[in-house]
């Protein structure tokens, strides 16, 4: 038998509750995956692997600021 376990409780008696993605700031970072400038996508340069990638044709670049995708930005839920 699977139970749904809750990701955050909500108190309709307060006036303002925290969202729990975004810790009340109102914005997340995410780390943002992007094809590799090297090799365009491919995994290959002139025909071997691609180092800048290994081969994957992604890299994973520096975490951008995003905002939150629970609460809008509003910080609350």
């Amino acid at each position: 038998m699977i139970s749904a376990v809750p990701l955050f409780s909500y108190d309709s008696d307060s006036s303002s509750n925290t969202c729990p993605v975004c810790q009340g700031k109102g914005v997340v970072n995410v780390t943002v995956i992007k094809e590799c400038s090297v090799c365009g996508g491919t995994g290959m340069v002139q025909g071997l692997t691609c180092q800048a990638c290994l081969g994957v044709s992604t890299i994973y670049e520096i975490e951008e600021e995003r905002v939150c995708s629970a609460c809008f930005g509003q910080a609350c839920i």
